[in-house]
């Protein structure tokens, strides 16, 4: 019998997409309060966009208070020190401004602004509960899977694990202001959008996949693999950077009712223990993902070839392949990072890496189980 999984969907978050949408941001936080906290990155404050929110917040009559001290590989006790400042300023709603770091320790700080409990706690399987405030996203990148759940990705200080935390907060908002991205290098650029396409293809793939999630997840690939090329080359092109941001939000809205897989887990794991950016190993982990996938589910692969014109009719595993050899392709010709030991990893260093992926939720509805071990012979071909 064919396997049919349970689909639901629930996406309570407003979300604004365009040009010059962080003007809206007022008026979107306003109804949720008039004390705020702003949880970001030091690095954005290079190019103003730190001073932009915070100037759109008081034209709408709301205080803010700033926390910018995350950084490239912050950890957990960034989300004790941002708590502290909340729970001290009796803040009535948190935005989170930046990547995918900074907006998940912005998450985990709305749940437990007022709550009265630690992060530690969750860390350690502690379900979160009580008391939330509200909570608004601006995404400093196209992507951010968890934007549209509950689920976030924080590095533990104790140990440095990356773990996948259900916190029980939904953004009440998004704004997605493309124009944010112009501040990316080409190379970060080109990563976080290879990030996305390894989201999509893994919720594709997916026992949790469904008709909604494989609808706007096949639209998001054909968006990515269309357009990285020109945002590298194109920094200051805002229609591959609108094009980028719609590829982000459709990545969002499939994995609300879908799962990020292995790779992920795998590429969070290493950023978090070895100080990796994490959108660069996931950059490295696709040829080697999809060279996997076209041995469980080659006629889904095969229908993602369609995304750069290769027909899969009558040769299904021929055109599977094809798109594993055209991947490997573009991230070279790209100048990215096509193995692990380019980051000057040690190959010791990934010993305990499975281990730590496995904890991750999406790995539990993978298309066929993997093995600590099946998880290290990845690591190992893609070292």
């Amino acid at each position: 019998m064919m396997y049919m999984p349970d689909f639901t969907l629930y996406l309570p978050t407003k979300t604004v997409l365009g040009l010059d949408s962080l003007t809206r941001l007022g008026s979107l936080v306003k109804p949720l309060g008039t004390r705020v906290l702003l949880v970001t990155e030091g690095v954005l404050n290079e190019w103003k966009h730190v001073d932009r929110v915070e100037q759109h917040l008081a034209a709408s009559g709301i205080q803010c208070m700033t926390f910018r001290d995350i950084m490239s590989h912050s950890t957990s006790s960034a989300v004790d020190q941002a708590v502290s400042l909340a729970r001290s300023g009796r803040i009535q709603a948190v935005v989170g401004l930046g990547g995918v770091r900074a907006l998940s320790l912005a998450k985990c700080t709305a749940a437990l602004a007022v709550s009265g409990s630690n992060i530690d706690k969750h860390l350690s399987g502690e379900p979160f509960s009580g008391p939330r405030v509200p909570y608004v996203e601006i995404p400093s990148t196209c992507r951010n899977p968890f934007m549209l759940g509950d689920t976030c990705v924080v590095v533990d200080a104790r140990d440095r694990q990356a773990k996948f935390l259900h916190t029980g907060v939904f953004a009440s908002a998004a704004v997605i202001d493309p124009a944010l991205s112009l501040s990316l290098s080409a190379k970060l650029t080109a990563t976080t959008m290879l990030d996305a396409f390894l989201s999509a293809l893994e919720g594709i793939i997916s026992l949790k996949n469904n008709f909604v999630s494989e609808s706007l997840l096949y639209q998001a690939f054909k968006y990515i693999v269309g357009n990285v090329k020109r945002a590298m080359t194109e920094l200051n092109n805002l229609e591959t950077r609108f094009a980028a941001a719609q590829a982000g939000l459709l990545t969002a809205m499939g994995l609300s009712t879908s799962m990020q897989g292995i790779g992920s887990a795998l590429s969070h794991a290493i950023s978090g223990k070895l100080r990796v950016p994490q959108s660069s190993v996931a950059t490295v982990m696709i040829p080697h993902l999809l060279e996997w996938a076209v041995r469980i589910c080659p006629e889904k692969i095969a229908a993602l070839a369609d995304a750069i014109g290769e027909s899969t009719e009558g040769r299904t595993l021929d055109t599977a392949q094809y798109l594993v050899g055209y991947m490997r392709h573009l991230i070279a010709s790209l100048g990215l990072p096509l193995r692990l030991s380019d980051f000057g990893i040690k190959f010791g260093d990934l010993a305990e890496i499975p281990d730590i992926a496995r904890q991750f939720e999406g790995v539990a509805h993978l298309p066929v189980p993997l093995s600590t071990e099946d998880m290290f012979e990845l690591l190992k071909n893609a070292y």
